[in-house]
């Protein structure tokens, strides 16, 4: 059994990273691809991947290395994580004729079982053999992070890998409040900002044990309240990621589209009385994102039985630990349709496009209401 190591921080202030992959040439010092740290241990370069990463192959060292390494890094605290995140390796064992046969698993054997990143972090794993793998973070949906999977092409070049892991919250609450005078959505036209927090306390899945993996590594009664405070906050710890995975994807692989590499990510859904008509129809509704917003969103319009519905779609992973939620909007509807209520959850976007397949949204909570 390989000797354990603790986990280590590294400090940061980026707010929210891109969906794709991210690769930057580190020559001497540390550098930054998007906002999202790339991190260098022993000597060993690792490319940071992101959410549904897919790529006509990595670039290798000359000659290329014996193996390849992986690791793991929880998305806020920035804690290497390997000892208590699960990772498994598929490696092609059929030639890759096109991006179809690239998303399908039946076409891989597993070259790394469901386990932890210890060992691939220590000793790496020789993947020179395959030209695709697939990389399945939480395969078996039994620790803190949610599951997502990496597409990947390599070209038989073995190559370093960092996964972030990513930690959803147990709810997230809110409002929509008027930018003028602060008084609650109330449907009528105007310029609106949604604002939202996750649960500033938190009874388990903490990131801390006592004697563990974390930063925080003693009990809680060793650290001050101020501290507990702050372990407890989700705020502090969780995010909303936009990911993707294999068991949501209908996507068609040999045509682009915007949802290609994203399956689940972070909604608002609008629901509105009524079938929205065009935007000039008396059943007409508008909305327009504040080009203010740091996060970045798309607004959707329902099609089929969810006609009567605007979602705004998150494009990237976000966290909270820097400030609350916002996202500004102007709202306009015509004369003969109202707003019933609005939600935000987790939703699945199965197609290349938005309207491949319905959404399947859950709402979490409801932060407006007409009733």
């Amino acid at each position: 059994m390989p000797k354990k190591t603790k986990t280590k921080r590294f400090k940061s202030d980026f707010k929210k990273s891109g969906s794709g992959m991210k690769i930057a040439a580190i020559i001497g010092i540390l550098a930054l691809a998007i906002g999202v740290p790339l991190g260098i241990a022993a000597g060993v370069v690792y490319f940071t991947v992101g959410p549904g990463a897919v790529g006509p192959g990595l670039p290798g060292e000359t000659p290329p290395p014996e193996k390849s390494y992986a690791k793991a890094i929880d998305f806020v605290s920035l804690e290497f994580v390997n000892d208590i995140a699960q990772v498994q390796i598929l490696g092609n064992d059929v030639d890759i004729n096109d991006a179809d046969d690239r998303y399908d698993e039946t076409n891989y054997e597993t070259a790394y079982s469901t386990d932890s990143f210890e060992d691939l972090a220590e000793d790496g794993i020789d993947l020179s053999e395959y030209t695709d793998i697939i990389i399945k973070i939480d395969p078996s949906n039994t620790t803190y992070w949610a599951p997502y999977d990496i597409v990947a092409t390599i070209n038989n070049v073995n190559t370093n890998f960092t996964c972030y892991q990513y930690h959803r919250p147990s709810d997230m609450y809110g409002n929509v409040l008027d930018d003028t005078d602060g008084s609650a959505f109330d449907g009528t036209d105007g310029n609106y900002t949604t604002y939202g927090w996750f649960p500033k306390v938190s009874s388990d899945e903490l990131h801390q044990e006592e004697d563990g993996d974390w930063e925080y590594d003693e009990a809680l009664s060793d650290y001050s309240d101020a501290v507990v405070y702050f372990i407890k906050n989700q705020n502090n710890f969780r995010c909303w990621q936009t990911s993707f995975d294999l068991d949501n994807d209908q996507a068609d692989h040999s045509e682009s589209g915007s949802y290609t590499d994203i399956t689940d990510t972070f909604m608002i859904k609008i629901d509105m009385n009524d079938t929205i008509g065009t935007s000039t129809s008396d059943t007409g509704v508008n909305i327009t994102l504040s080009d203010q917003n740091e996060l970045d969103f798309e607004v959707h319009f329902g099609t089929g039985d969810d006609d009567d519905k605007i979602y705004l779609v998150s494009q990237n992973t976000f966290h909270l630990k820097n400030g609350i939620f916002e996202l500004g909007f102007e709202f306009q509807s015509a004369v003969n349709i109202t707003t019933s209520a609005i939600y935000w959850g987790p939703g699945i976007i199965a197609g290349n496009y938005w309207t491949d397949v319905a959404v399947d949204f859950t709402s979490i909570e409801t932060i407006y209401s007409a009733s």
